[in-house]
């Protein structure tokens, strides 16, 4: 995309807080790690192309499916003002797909905004989630990337281009729409030059900080995936039971009556502090595995 400019959102965004419980992502890019070069289409699409590569690694989309969104959100893309030569602002590339998708779909697909950078935003890395962003970028940024990492921590700009960030095992990674490729993140070293599609940044705060990376991001959630607050205090309680933190199984009836124990106050804290390391503990294992696999 040409004319680098300014980043705007939406008020009316729904925003990601850190008491909000967000669902695991049904799929992730790990599981379809496909994508199509956008110029073979669009030189200006990568607004709609990096939403519904997203949006696919959330529900698991094949090509067939994903095209269908794509092509769609170029019939209407003059109604969210669309320029060409410039292309689109993020939210509104953000909400297009979604409404997109949800009319083609079984799904009530909601989509949020979270703070590039901040222990949200990280923590949906954690869990895997797609998050769609902008950079700024020149010849020298390209020419950065070649090794497949990003290592300066600022640039001087002429385009900007939307992008979806991803981690696994704690490395950052920016995944391109500018070539066609299925691969293994593992294999990274052994693509050709000539596809950048994927790779490593290292100074992602810097760049954030720089203005190189824009400092708000989005996300796909599908809305029955959420849970609501009563049905999360019920789990946690009944997690607890499930695993010996609790066996005072009175404290069950009382959530689900909306009787606040005392109790049950100390059980739910002790039980997603439990479910908390759990996963961290997993996730080490899973790494170390990965390792001498």
């Amino acid at each position: 995309m040409n004319n680098a400019l300014i980043e705007r959102y939406n008020w009316n965004d729904y925003r990601v807080w850190w008491e909000m419980d967000i669902p695991s992502p049904r799929n992730d890019f790990f599981e379809t790690p496909i994508q199509l070069n956008q110029f073979w289409y669009d030189n200006w699409g990568c607004w709609y192309f990096a939403s519904t590569w997203a949006l696919a690694d959330l529900l698991g989309l094949t090509k067939k499916q994903a095209w269908d969104v794509i092509e769609k959100s170029d019939q209407l893309k003059e109604e969210y003002w669309y320029t060409k030569g410039v292309g689109m602002y993020m939210y509104r590339a953000v909400d297009l797909v979604r409404n997109v998708a949800n009319d083609k779909f079984s799904y009530d697909i909601s989509s949020y905004r979270v703070k590039t950078g901040s222990k949200e935003f990280y923590n949906l890395l954690d869990m895997w989630y797609s998050l769609l962003t902008w950079y700024r970028w020149n010849q020298e940024y390209e020419e950065d990337i070649e090794d497949w990492v990003l290592n300066w921590k600022n640039f001087g700009y002429i385009y900007w281009h939307m992008i979806r960030i991803i981690q696994k095992d704690w490395d950052i990674y920016v995944v391109d729409n500018r070539k066609d490729s299925q691969y293994n993140i593992d294999d990274i070293q052994q693509e050709s030059k000539d596809n950048k599609n994927i790779y490593k940044v290292k100074h992602l705060k810097d760049l954030i900080e720089n203005d190189v990376f824009f400092k708000n991001a989005y996300i796909y959630i599908v809305k029955d995936d959420i849970m609501t607050q009563l049905q999360q205090d019920v789990a946690d309680v009944q997690y607890a039971l499930d695993n010996g933190i609790t066996n005072d199984t009175q404290q069950l009836e009382d959530v689900k009556n909306g009787n606040y124990t005392q109790a049950v106050q100390s059980t739910m804290k002790s039980s997603r502090i439990h479910q908390d390391l759990s996963s961290k503990i997993n996730k080490i294992l899973d790494a170390i595995e990965s390792i001498w696999s």
